[in-house]
């Protein structure tokens, strides 16, 4: 039973970071100890796992056959039918799955739906699909991101080179450690200060193979420029910016296809636990947060990140160089999770309490 859940969450994988609003689901149809279909679910508007796995198959060969699916069968209608309906349909004899569904509208309603079908269906938990489901149920609970967020340090405490000048810090190691946190997430947060700066491209670049991720950028004065990358490797372009703009400014980016939110301010600072509610009204439940050392200290001192990620070189950058002001009094909330070397620099994982 562990083995082809853990095969179906391998699958539910494949596509973590693409399916929002949606979490991510595998499925495996097992009949006679053989895996005979898979499926996985591809993103919104598409079939959900348990449907992509059931298409490849006859009636005759779900009859008395078992699905281990990684989340509970839905019961809803949504841009889909229920997945409910097509187990049923397909006279399977039995339904494993791993993670009860935190969606009030489906949570023990799937299975019950099922076992009054005369469908068994069981609730195997496994902590690996807990941990995979963290996020989801987190939104859930609280209608936010989970909320990772990253800083590169030097071995002397800095995070750029003299008057803030873009110096790369970490190795390809650490390079390619966040590609794929950007890869598994929802959406990325960023500053306009870090497109002016660094010009970064904030996608994920896996194996040669380019990702394009939504991006939200922090742009309370709307200065994000027209030669930045973002305008051609990201999906979609989001900004925040404060009520009173340049009319101009606002409907030149708006004919670009760039969405713009107004938020609240407070001194001249856009309201960060706004934002971050704001995208959770979006529907993102995973957010990887790429910012300077000002605003990653806000994050931390409103206590908006669950997860912390510190990268370390092993160089030093010198006394001229760019302070990150950080201290461990932000870290009060956070336990460290786990810490391990990336060749040339140290990776630290911290989460909150």
């Amino acid at each position: 039973m562990q083995h082809y859940l853990l095969k179906a969450l391998t699958l539910a994988k494949l596509k973590r970071g693409f399916c929002s609003p949606n979490p991510a689901v595998g499925a495996v149809v097992v009949r006679d100890n053989e895996i005979i279909a898979e499926g996985f679910h591809q993103g919104p508007g598409t079939h959900h796992a348990e449907v992509d796995a059931l298409c490849k198959l006859t009636p005759e060969q779900t009859q008395s056959a078992t699905l281990y699916v990684t989340l509970e069968p839905c019961c809803i209608y949504g841009r889909t039918p229920p997945c409910t309906d097509l187990i049923i349909k397909s006279q399977l004899a039995k339904v494993v799955y791993a993670f009860k569904d935190p969606n009030p509208r489906v949570s023990g309603q799937g299975a019950q739906i099922l076992n009054q079908a005369n469908i068994l269906c069981e609730h195997h938990p496994l902590t690996e699909i807990n941990n995979f489901y963290q996020s989801y149920a987190y939104w859930w609970q609280h209608k936010k991101p989970w909320v990772s967020i990253k800083l590169a340090l030097s071995k002397d405490q800095k995070i750029a080179g003299v008057k803030s000048q873009f110096i790369k810090i970490t190795g390809p190691e650490a390079d390619h450690y966040t590609h794929k946190e950007r890869l598994h997430c929802d959406a990325i947060l960023t500053t306009v200060k870090t497109i002016l700066h660094d010009n970064p491209q904030l996608n994920a670049r896996i194996n040669n193979t380019i990702y394009s991720k939504p991006l939200y950028i922090i742009d309370r004065l709307l200065q994000l420029p027209e030669s930045a990358q973002v305008h051609l490797t990201a999906k979609n372009i989001t900004l925040f910016h404060q009520a009173h703009v340049d009319k101009i400014k606002l409907t030149t980016l708006q004919q670009r296809g760039i969405r713009c939110h107004a938020i609240e301010t407070s001194n001249n600072l856009l309201d960060l636990a706004a934002i971050i509610s704001q995208m959770g009204d979006n529907g993102i439940h995973d957010l990887w947060v790429e910012v300077g050392s000002h605003v990653f200290n806000s994050f931390l001192k409103a206590k908006l990140a669950n997860r912390v990620l510190i990268y370390q070189s092993d160089n030093a950058l010198g006394p001229t160089a760019y302070p990150a002001n950080i201290t461990k009094e932000l870290f009060k909330d956070f336990k460290s999770e786990t810490c391990f070397k990336l060749v040339t620099d140290s990776l630290t994982i911290y989460l909150r309490h």
